[in-house]
């Protein structure tokens, strides 16, 4: 389904199912595709496939919210809740976190 990874000098990469250079050669192919065939795409997709294919986006995703949030607390976009704890700790109104 995914196509075959090329490496340095044109020689095919082994690796093993389910591993992210598979699905990143898979995202690059994908990213010369219009929404309608990846959709199409990832509806041809097995089981497995589909699987692998979540927990890749979702890496990819999470990862994208952390640098989100290290930009914004580097731009001090997010003082306001350090003070706003601050605040409620010197209070003595600071709670635990829920489930804690």
């Amino acid at each position: 389904m995914f196509p075959e990874a090329v490496g340095e000098g044109g020689n095919s990469v082994s690796r093993r199912p389910g591993s992210v250079l598979r699905l990143t050669v898979a995202c690059r192919k994908f990213a010369a595709m219009s929404l309608a065939e990846i959709k199409s795409a990832v509806e041809g997709l097995s089981p497995k496939e589909f699987e692998e294919l979540v927990a890749f986006i979702r890496e990819r995703d999470s990862a994208a919210w952390d640098r989100q949030i290290e930009l914004d607390a580097a731009a001090g976009k997010l003082d306001f809740l350090f003070e706003e704890a601050e605040q409620a700790r010197a209070a003595g109104t600071l709670r635990d976190w829920p489930g804690k």
